[in-house]
């Protein structure tokens, strides 16, 4: 009989938001919606497509903050543009899903870079 692999396991990850996180995650949520869906929102929404998360990314890497609860934000923000567009318009739904991933990943090269950056000038 073969001995128990021992390893990585899903039961030891963390998985759980506590409630603050989720908080801040709506309150993140809120603020990034309630920019897209101004008027700057209409001119400059690649903008905040595109420099938000890498903005965030890069802020949460030197402060040192939760880079999960970061990508879990923008990347819902992605899910929110789908469905409201796909609610009004039909249409777009693949760009948008498209784009959370985008924004799930321009957040991670925020920090990267960001934490690239600190570990030089340390």
């Amino acid at each position: 009989m073969a001995p128990p692999r021992r390893g990585r396991s899903v039961a030891g990850m963390p998985s759980s938001f506590t409630r603050r996180q989720v908080a801040l995650a709506a309150a993140g949520l809120a603020v990034i919606n309630a920019l897209a869906f101004s008027p700057l929102g209409d001119q400059g929404f690649f903008a905040i497509a595109l420099l938000g998360p890498l903005l965030t990314g890069a802020a949460v890497a030197v402060r040192r903050g939760d880079l999960r609860l970061a990508v879990f934000t923008w990347f819902a923000t992605g899910l929110v543009w789908l469905v409201t567009d796909w609610i009004v318009n039909r249409e777009d739904v693949l760009f948008h899903l498209v784009l959370a991933f985008v924004m799930w990943g321009l957040v991670r090269l925020g920090a990267t870079i960001a934490g690239a950056g600190r570990r030089v000038a340390t």
